[in-house]
């Protein structure tokens, strides 16, 4: 028989100064790692709400009032989601009124994806959902007038620049 010479564990395996230092590296680097993507994910997850990235935003967003006057849906749906931005980084101060216009905006632009596409098709679903959306007016006028005079005053944009008007 021939004798079989059995692997034997080094019992100073893992005081090797090398293999210690290697797993240490690979363990800060895993770490580094998780934290990077839970930062990652945070930060992406909600936008950061101040007057500076507000008024950039809302100075950059066409007029939703003068989008809807057009009835052009392409141009009607880039309105609609250049003031969503503004909204998504609203100080708390406007935070609330820029949420009913950005919920209302948004319910006369959903008709679009039902109207027929061609300029009448649109304005007559728009007028459908002005008229359906009627129990807002009060709260969507008031928050539009809300809306203009934070812009004005923190942004020093020009009163109207910003507001959805019902037709």
């Amino acid at each position: 028989m021939t004798d079989r010479v059995e692997p034997r564990e080094d019992p100073d395996h893992d005081k090797h100064p090398q293999r210690l230092l290697i797993r240490v590296a690979a363990g800060v680097v895993a770490v580094v790692l998780v934290a990077a993507a839970a930062w990652t994910l945070l930060a992406n997850r909600h936008p950061t709400r101040s007057v500076g990235a507000y008024c950039r935003r809302i100075g950059d967003a066409q007029t939703l009032s003068g989008a809807l006057a057009t009835g052009d849906a392409q141009e009607i749906r880039g309105a609609v989601n250049q003031f969503r931005g503004a909204a998504e980084v609203a100080p708390v101060e406007i935070q609330a009124q820029t949420q009913v216009l950005v919920d209302y905006a948004d319910e006369l632009a959903s008709t679009l994806d039902t109207s027929g596409g061609s300029e009448a098709e649109t304005r007559a679903a728009l007028a459908d959902a002005v008229r359906r959306l009627d129990d807002r007016f009060e709260a969507v006028v008031a928050a539009g007038r809300a809306v203009d005079a934070y812009s004005r005053d923190a942004c020093h944009l020009d009163p109207g620049a910003t507001t959805v008007t019902t037709g």
